[in-house]
């Protein structure tokens, strides 16, 4: 239950208290800034989709200071959706799971499951060194890898979809999603070691070609290891292909195990306002759409260089806002950042708060930017 303090309206859903703050903020007459305030009682609140309060789309919060609290334990949101046992079916030695497609005919975007409460690891192979330098001459290359054979062995199929080349080059990583094996083009480095070429997604292999591999060689700088594909799984990891709706699953199901994925990237969004306290609430399950769409190059601060911003995902995300305070809050398993803050930002201040296994940035106030 939800509750408006200066209205005494109560609500089961949080939808249905935003609108009520909307209206409460149209009739607000400007002249003096007034307080709303939605205290939640405890419990777990499964998020749908993002709760927006936007000065921006709605001018009247500009009038008012708004406190979203728990007063008594904690509330707790999310965005996780429950897979139930049923949906599950024994492919080996795991565990496979298919989405159904939305009212857009698309399967939903994810790169986080959880057990009980706890993101687990995306499969992944061994690391290994790359032993070939790229061109830096501007010369063609075609968009991919030499990897050795014994690593695309493990794969077993030509077509790759849905896996992952990862580079590691010092505090900088690169997601490359795969596309084929390629298995009558070899190379043998200088030990003579037989190495097949992996085709990578064009445009992600490009940028990297174009902007990153003067300084960026992953034969001098990386290292690299494949993940995110079924032959790659062990006990407690899975993979996802976006493409199928598939979820592959290595763990127990059912009783004793609760498996749910997230749905949404941010959970609250707050734009142009002043005066905003979130006190005694603990946030949980967002989940990174954007790599599953578009692999990942990142920078310094988890900038993504395409972009050359970060990407707004958060659990918190907020823009141009002034007098934000984060108090007593947990923001827990999150695969994404967990407050991420942009624009304009005077006066923020975050005391009292736990930050647990983040994906991404645990605080990230301000605009940091890549340099290509």
């Amino acid at each position: 239950m939800i509750r408006f303090k200066q209205t005494g309206e109560e609500f089961s859903d949080i939808y249905s208290a935003r609108d009520a703050v909307l209206r409460f903020a149209r009739k607000a007459d400007g002249k003096t800034r007034q307080k709303a305030e939605l205290v939640f009682e405890k419990g777990k609140y499964k998020l749908s989709k993002s709760v927006v309060f936007s000065a921006k789309e709605d001018p009247g919060l500009s009038h008012i200071e708004l406190s979203l609290s728990c007063e008594e334990g904690k509330a707790v949101f999310t965005s996780e959706k429950v897979l139930l046992p049923d949906g599950f079916k024994k492919q080996g030695n795991y565990y496979t799971y298919r989405f159904k497609k939305d009212e857009n005919g698309k399967y939903p975007s994810l790169r986080d499951l959880y057990v009980n409460g706890k993101r687990i690891p995306i499969c992944k192979g061994e690391m290994f060194a790359y032993t070939f330098e790229l061109p830096i001459d501007g010369s063609e290359v075609s968009a991919g890898f030499y990897i050795p054979e014994e690593m695309v062995d493990l794969l077993q199929e030509e077509e790759l979809s849905p896996a992952e080349l990862t580079l590691y080059a010092e505090w900088e990583f690169m997601v490359f999603p795969l596309i084929r094996v390629e298995k009558k083009r070899v190379r043998f480095d200088e030990n003579g070691k037989k190495h097949i070429f992996v085709s990578a997604e064009k445009s992600v292999f490009d940028f990297y070609l174009k902007k990153l591999v003067t300084y960026l060689q992953p034969k001098s700088r990386g290292e690299m290891f494949l993940c995110n594909h079924p032959n790659l799984i062990k006990e407690g990891t899975w993979c996802y292909d976006n493409n199928t709706g598939v979820i592959c699953y290595h763990g127990n199901i059912g009783i004793g195990s609760e498996i749910s994925a997230p749905t949404l990237e941010k959970l609250f969004v707050f734009e142009g306002m002043d005066g905003i306290l979130l006190e005694n609430l603990e946030f949980t399950g967002v989940t990174d759409k954007f790599i599953c769409e578009n692999g990942y190059i990142s920078g310094q601060a988890n900038v993504e260089k395409r972009l050359n911003h970060k990407v707004e995902e958060a659990a918190v995300f907020a823009r141009d806002v002034s007098g934000f305070t984060v108090e007593k809050c947990r923001f827990w398993e999150l695969g994404t950042n967990a407050l991420l803050m942009k624009g304009n930002l005077a006066r923020i201040y975050v005391r009292n708060s736990r930050f647990e296994n983040i994906a991404m940035s645990a605080v990230s106030i301000g605009n940091p930017v890549g340099i290509l």
